[in-house]
């Protein structure tokens, strides 16, 4: 069975070789000449129907058979096969493209599962280079296999994500002896910035206690200042009290002087009236008896009067003695004030 397949395989390729080889000066850019498209669409079509008919055991054969083509095209049937199953029938017309001095031959056909195109590419001898599968998904197997991809990625980037950070997490026990001193720098640093704000602090506090202090030194000033206004007011009150008593003591001693002077007045008066009497006691004297007794009458109130002038003077003494005192004091009172 092999032998036959592999006869069959060559057959085609030296068909297409042949037909290829004869025409190839005929090829315009990009058109494919009639003939050479029947031979490659009959050799793709051949190899396809060959290819799709192969057990697991010819395909493990035809792998290890060291063609280049035939490993390739084994391959991308047998991770393919499974999802298409068993073929059905043509899926259309096979299409023939020539570009950049290849063939690209696409055989599409319709399996159990899906719809696939068997994609052969040429060179321009006619020797087959590569074959692949090309699975054709409907909606909904394109959606699944899309969620599928999708979840897939997904869940990698999570795994790689959960990955990374382990592996970073096991960077702590890695010993870094920079990071280690840049945090014992730091943390100087912050040593320092700590004692600094705790100094700022602790000044702050200290300035606050002596504004506070400053406060209730210039309350306790304003207070006295209050205090002493209130004692000056009363002074300068006591000074016009005693200034108005001097003035009073003033008066009252010029009263006095003035009493003291006119009971003067009064004394040297009565004096001169006691002269009188006794030089008219003198001159009643040798006078009759009968006047005797006027005389001694007459001496008597000249008596009398004498005493009273006597006092009268004691009195003006006294009231003099009086006025100076009172002067004296209001002297006393004007110098202190």
């Amino acid at each position: 069975m092999i032998k036959k397949i592999t006869s069959v395989f060559m057959t085609f390729l030296v068909m297409a070789a042949l037909v290829i080889g004869s025409t190839s000066v005929v090829f315009a850019a990009d058109k494919v000449d009639d003939t050479v498209k029947s031979t490659l669409v009959t050799t793709a079509e051949g190899l396809t129907d060959a290819i799709v008919q192969l057990k697991d055991e010819e395909i493990e054969n035809y792998m290890s058979s060291g063609d280049d083509f035939t490993t390739s095209a084994m391959q991308s049937w047998q991770t393919s096969k499974d999802e298409l199953g068993a073929k059905k029938d043509s899926n259309g017309e096979t299409t023939v493209i020539f570009k950049d001095d290849q063939y690209t031959v696409t055989v599409p056909l319709k399996f159990e599962k899906a719809d696939a195109n068997f994609v052969y590419v040429f060179d321009s001898q006619g020797t087959p280079t590569s074959m692949s599968v090309d699975v054709q998904y409907g909606m909904g197997k394109t959606l699944q296999r899309a969620g599928l991809n999708t979840l897939m990625g997904i869940g990698t980037v999570f795994v790689m994500l959960i990955l990374l950070s382990l592996l970073i997490s096991l960077f702590r026990f890695i010993p870094n002896q920079e990071a280690k001193k840049a945090a014992e720098e730091a943390k100087a640093a912050a040593d320092v910035d700590k004692a600094a704000a705790e100094a700022a602090q602790a000044k702050a506090e200290v300035a606050q206690k002596a504004a506070e202090t400053a406060e209730a030194e210039a309350q306790k000033a304003q207070t006295a200042s209050e205090a002493a206004q209130a004692k000056a007011e009363a002074a300068q009150k006591a000074a016009k009290e005693a200034e108005d008593a001097a003035k009073n003591y003033a008066n009252d001693a010029e009263a006095a002087k003035t009493a003291a002077e006119a009971a003067k007045t009064t004394a040297e008066n009565a004096k001169k009236d006691a002269e009188t009497a006794a030089k008219a006691a003198e001159a009643a004297k040798d006078s009759v008896s009968a006047q005797k007794d006027l005389a001694e009458a007459a001496a008597g109130a000249a008596k009398a009067s004498a005493d009273a002038a006597k006092a009268a003077q004691a009195n003006a003494e006294a009231a003099a003695k009086a006025a100076e005192e009172a002067q004296k004091k209001a002297e006393e009172i004007l110098a202190i004030l």
